[in-house]
């Protein structure tokens, strides 16, 4: 369990809880969003990730609640983790078109072992033994805590996040096995790119970022996506060039993505694939990742923040 990852989406900025607590009721309306990662197809017994969530603003208190959750299943031992996270955050009104909001996470994380699936040494020492002498535990429930700030306006953005800052022990063997606390800085710029006569005809673009760390592991997806309403169309790279990204010398040169959504006022349907540029190559099937929100929003109330946009997003 030393170097297991955290569960990841090529769409960051579509399972935005996900990726800040701070988002959390960020759009004013409640929100419905779905997503599934199905990772390396050609590989057999790969990743498949599953995400619902839903959070809404609270506008009296100038607040956000939402609470997501999440399932994934990975490699033969088919080890599966289900998390299930609560949502706050708290927004302040810095000018008339910039806002700074607060977040924190808390919630649970369940994780299982199939050990049915694994076969160890000492299984075919002592001639293809049906179980093994390895102390192994077949789950275990952690606290998982975080927090983040987003700072943005109608078309500039830039967060933070830290996740497992109470770094819980996921060691299913009985040693003493940390999280290490994962670190996110994000951020993008919507540039107008015409000066149509009618509003819903303007054209954008928009380079965006997310770099991660994790211990000694770091990684950064940016890129940038068109945008013609109802299409959006991205494109995005996630590595570090000319770096290593572990101690054993491999290339942190992981994935060029390639996006198409089509967006309206209340709903986002997004699809990306992910073409591998690591040792791995196209041999493992790359990901298909899918996403899908759905906004409910009542009649607007007069408030401080009506003058503000949601935070840009896929």
């Amino acid at each position: 369990m030393a170097k297991a990852q955290d569960i990841h989406f090529t769409q960051f900025y579509a399972v935005p809880m996900y990726l800040n607590p701070a988002f959390a009721g960020a759009d004013r309306c409640s929100k419905f969003s779905l997503a599934t990662r199905n990772q390396w197809l050609g590989v057999d017994k790969g990743y498949n990730t599953y995400l619902v969530s839903y959070d809404a603003g609270v506008t009296k208190y100038s607040s956000g609640l939402g609470f997501l959750f999440a399932s994934d299943i990975a490699g033969t031992g088919g080890l599966k983790t289900t998390k299930f996270d609560l949502n706050y955050a708290y927004e302040v009104l810095l000018a008339r078109k910039l806002s700074l909001r607060f977040g924190l996470q808390a919630g649970i994380q369940q994780l299982k072992l199939r050990q049915y699936n694994l076969l160890f040494g000492d299984q075919v020492v002592r001639g293809m033994s049906a179980t093994t002498l390895e102390n192994i535990t077949d789950g275990k429930t952690i606290v998982d805590m975080g927090t983040g700030t987003l700072l943005y306006s109608e078309n500039y953005w830039l967060g933070l996040s830290f996740n497992h800052l109470n770094r819980p022990n996921e060691s299913l063997l009985g040693y003493d096995s940390r999280l290490p606390v994962k670190f996110s800085l994000h951020g993008g710029i919507r540039l107008r790119m015409n000066n149509p006569i009618k509003k819903n005809q303007t054209e954008y673009v928009v380079p965006a970022f997310n770099y991660l760390r994790q211990n000694k592991f770091s990684q950064i997806s940016w890129g940038m996506y068109y945008i013609k309403n109802p299409l959006n169309i991205g494109l995005w790279y996630r590595g570090i060039p000319f770096t290593n990204n572990t101690q054993d010398g491999y290339s942190n040169n992981d994935a060029i993505s390639i996006l198409i959504a089509l967006v309206t006022p209340k709903f986002h349907f997004g699809y990306s694939y992910d073409l591998t540029l690591s040792k791995l190559t196209m041999a493992s099937g790359g990901a298909h990742e899918v996403t899908c929100y759905y906004l409910i929003c009542k009649k607007k109330k007069k408030s401080k923040f009506t003058k503000l946009l949601p935070c840009p997003k896929f």
